[in-house]
């Protein structure tokens, strides 16, 4: 695809989104305040004498931890919603891009990123009122390579978490419903990757196992990378983790769209 489709599909999904503005702004900040005050409630519950906790994180830190992945968690991907891919295979409609001289992969993409980049607004108002209403926690030092590496690492958790959920949604040229799948991995992928609990705090046998998976690269890894918790050594080493999981899924993706093309007729269902 060209850059100046690119541009351009993401420019009109981005106008779409913002042709209802006041919905746009009470939804985001309804359901970020929702998710907030019950994250903060539930560890000031938690949480009965102030110190440290496993992990190494005050209660300022686990509370800008939430604030950043509630936020940032938009960039990635956590809406029940996506399931356009499949919706275009069941209603017969991917057949009119196929006749596009442009990737589908591609052309989805854009619209994907063309309807969270408005968001970059409310992250930037939203943290803003952070910063005026909360303490900064005392440990983490925000600095420029960090922000930096976090920005690099929640653009390529973009890629990792859209080309699974596409994949999943391939499932759609054989199945009646993927919307179940699509579900489950959201909800897997929010709990291993640190949306729910810090990682940190998971045991230690499991740590491994949470550094291989692709999961830990959503959330976790780019919120902690920002807080300056990851090392250059290991943001490398997550970095390469997770675009070597992208490009798995990728070469997946590949074969099972072949074999998917094979089937479809294009009527819809």
């Amino acid at each position: 695809m060209k850059v100046q489709l690119f541009r351009h599909v993401l420019s009109i999904e981005a106008r779409k989104l913002m042709s209802y503005r006041i919905d746009f702004w009470i939804n985001s900040v309804l359901g970020s305040l929702a998710q907030f005050l019950l994250v903060y409630s539930l560890w000031a519950a938690i949480i009965v004498e102030p110190g440290e906790l496993k992990g190494g994180y005050s209660f300022d830190g686990i509370v800008l931890y939430y604030v950043l992945v509630i936020l940032l968690g938009r960039l990635v991907g956590n809406s029940f919603s996506q399931n356009d891919v499949s919706q275009d295979i069941y209603d017969g409609t991917l057949s009119r891009y196929l006749l596009f001289p442009s990737s589908y992969f591609v052309f989805k993409y854009a619209q994907r990123l063309g309807a969270t980049t408005p968001t970059l607004v409310q992250i930037a108002v939203l943290g803003l009122i952070y910063l005026l209403v909360l303490p900064f926690p005392k440990e983490v030092q925000v600095t420029l390579t960090s922000f930096t590496m976090g920005v690099m690492a929640l653009f390529v958790a973009s890629l990792l978490f859209y080309s699974i959920s596409w994949l999943l949604q391939l499932v759609a040229f054989w199945a009646d419903n993927v919307w179940s799948l699509v579900v489950m991995m959201i909800f897997v992928a929010r709990l291993l990757g640190g949306a729910m609990i810090p990682l940190a705090m998971f045991p230690d046998w499991s740590q491994t196992w949470l550094t291989v998976l692709p999961f830990r690269y959503f959330y976790g890894f780019p919120v902690d990378t920002i807080m300056g918790r990851v090392s250059p050594a290991e943001w490398s080493q997550g970095m390469a983790i997770s675009i070597l999981w992208f490009f798995l899924t990728m070469a997946i993706s590949r074969i099972v769209w072949r074999r998917g093309m094979l089937s479809y007729s294009g009527v819809g269902i």
